[in-house]
């Protein structure tokens, strides 16, 4: 059924293989009825369409067939035009979000019910049994390259949406990111469709890409994805790619904590990292509205500029005013720290912390040696000891409190470098 000359065929195999393709031309819309019929029943997909689209199937392998049957009568091979209509009927299919394989599925069911057609119409001669096979073999090629090009428009179609809804979500992120009102139909069906309202709470999370090169289209398209995963409610965060970063609006409940939204963060660049994409994520505080979006974005970049060379997550409402402070300070911060200070923080890292756990235990039991001592598991006097010692060292009392403060602060900063 792809045609083909006649001339190279014998008279009485030629004459055969005329009936038979004039039989297919005649029986067209009964056998397209079939192949509707087997597809509703064995494809789950086509079980609940509407009888307008099962219409419209058939009106497609009507086409298809009639004029492939002509090019096997004309002798002639098929064109581009000739099979167009599978390719055009493939954006329905898309469009209704059945699945492509089943889809291609569906041609194995018509060529079988025509390769049912074409035995029922063989008579018992060598001639016949000559053109049946010819015709089975242009069935079978005809059948591959209806499958081709209907994948073709599927997916290009499909390539075409995907590309209309990332224009669609970046403008919407434009339009948040400069402190604009959202308007017009579309633009707030999509906002609302992540939970972005004029009164909701949401946190802005900027990513890039650790290293080099740059993130592929393909690897792009799976940490948007993976980022679309994190949202702290039913609704999915608005994600979107501009420039070398990626952009996500999660709505989040009010008075939710923020440390769900963050672990959910970090669990899913831990997994990304592990098929080799390396993101550095920064995450803003939670606004109390979308008009406060820009300020929050702002913040959002402020924490990407605090994570580490090797990537990961800095959540800004999970730090300290203390802890971000130190995290921003510039290198003179750590020059001002006493050499004493400084030389006590770097031989105690080497020798495992136990000092800075200390003190940070010391400061966190509000002076408490007795409760420090208990939560650092070990004797009131080898507190008391490693507390002389820090004192002996750096001229800095931990009893003291504007001393415990400069040595919190080193900490911090020796920590942050």
């Amino acid at each position: 059924m792809t045609g083909g000359s006649h001339s190279k065929m014998d008279a009485a195999v030629r004459k055969e293989y005329l009936r038979i393709a004039r039989r297919i031309h005649a029986d067209a819309v009964e056998l397209c009825e079939e192949a509707v019929r087997a597809m509703s029943s064995e494809i789950p997909e086509f079980s609940t369409v509407s009888d307008e689209f099962r219409v419209d199937l058939h009106h497609s392998l009507m086409v298809g067939t009639t004029k492939a049957a002509t090019a096997s009568i004309e002798g002639r091979r098929l064109t581009d035009a000739d099979i167009a209509s599978p390719r055009t009927f493939a954006a329905k299919i898309a469009q209704r979000g059945i699945p492509l394989e089943a889809y291609l599925k569906g041609f194995r069911i018509v060529q079988r019910v025509y390769w049912n057609a074409i035995s029922s119409y063989a008579l018992p001669s060598p001639a016949t049994d000559r053109a049946v096979l010819m015709l089975s073999s242009e069935l079978v090629r005809f059948t591959h390259l209806l499958s081709d090009y209907a994948a073709q428009g599927y997916l290009e179609y499909q390539s075409s949406t995907i590309a209309e809804d990332d224009r669609r979500r970046r403008d919407l992120a434009e339009t948040l990111l400069a402190g604009k009102a959202v308007t017009g139909r579309p633009m707030v069906e999509l906002a609302r469709a992540h939970g972005i309202t004029p009164d909701a709470s949401i946190a802005v999370i900027v990513a890039v890409s650790v290293g080099s090169p740059p993130l592929g289209a393909d690897e792009l398209y799976v940490a948007c994805a993976a980022l679309g995963g994190i949202g702290g409610t039913d609704r999915r965060p608005l994600v979107a790619a501009r420039h070398e970063e990626i952009m996500a609006f999660a709505a989040a409940r009010p008075g939710a904590d923020p440390r769900r939204l963050s672990e959910a963060l970090t669990a899913a660049t831990e997994e990304l990292a592990e098929q080799g994409i390396r993101l550095a994520v920064g995450m803003s505080t939670i606004t109390e509205g979308a008009a406060d979006l820009p300020r929050a974005y702002a913040e959002a970049r402020l924490a990407l500029d605090l994570v580490g060379p090797g990537g990961g997550v800095t959540a800004l409402p999970l730090l300290s005013p203390f802890r971000y402070l130190a995290l921003r300070a510039d290198p003179t911060a750590w020059h001002l720290v006493s050499p004493p200070v400084r030389e006590l923080l770097e031989t105690d890292r080497m020798r495992g912390g136990t000092l800075v756990d200390t003190i940070r235990a010391f400061a966190d039991a509000d002076l408490n040696l007795r409760a420090a001592a208990q939560e650092l598991k070990v004797h009131h006097n080898t507190a008391q000891y490693r507390l002389q010692r820090i004192q002996e060292r750096t001229g800095r009392n931990p009893r003291h409190i504007a001393d415990l403060v400069e040595l919190l602060t080193a900490i911090a900063l020796f920590e942050s470098r």
